[in-house]
């Protein structure tokens, strides 16, 4: 686990005189191939940042200074952007973790990052709960850790099956606001 605090508005401020073009090319990134071979998607610098940082409050309604956490791969575009750039660029802390949901040590990672951090806000794919679901059914291995600061679950990247939805809403209503995860 890697936390980075900064004070990113002193820095940006020393860079007020030095400007670049909106269509520099950023990145070069691959997509997941779900709809077929992966395809290369180069992304402007301009475009790309204003949508990720919209999509913070617009989609994610998050605040500056909340602590946001993609648990996803960094190497996918969506890990790429929502761990890196948009937290960042709207003002979040953001978390970057190693690992998989489960036995890393256990199916208590999850929960073990949103209390250690105050994670007010976690975007992470339905797969990933199934796995702690299948592992930890009852979620006992949630039971040692406070998160009533997670607000909003987002899963996405896939379908939400009902089971892993009501087994969500079922877990997270005892110490949480977070009562209706979104997939």
């Amino acid at each position: 686990m890697i936390t980075i605090g900064l004070n990113w508005s002193i820095r940006l401020n020393r860079l007020n005189q030095f400007q670049l073009r909106q269509l520099i090319l950023c990145i070069f990134i691959y997509t997941s191939g779900t709809t077929g071979l992966p395809k290369g998607v180069v992304r402007d610098n301009g475009g790309h940042a204003v949508a990720l940082k919209y999509s913070m409050k617009a989609v994610y309604n998050t605040d500056p200074g909340d602590v946001y956490w993609a648990g996803s791969d960094v190497g996918w575009v969506v890990g790429h952007s929502y761990i890196v750039y948009a937290p960042l660029l709207h003002g979040c802390t953001t978390i970057v973790y190693e690992g998989k949901p489960v036995r890393t040590p256990d199916a208590s990672a999850f929960w073990r990052v949103i209390s250690e951090h105050k994670v007010n806000t976690f975007f992470t794919a339905p797969t990933a709960f199934r796995a702690v679901k299948k592992e930890d059914p009852e979620a006992k291995l949630k039971k040692p850790y406070e998160i009533g600061s997670l607000r909003t679950l987002f899963l996405a990247g896939e379908r939400l099956d009902p089971p892993t939805y009501e087994w969500l809403k079922e877990i997270l209503k005892e110490d949480s606001d977070c009562r209706h995860p979104s997939g």
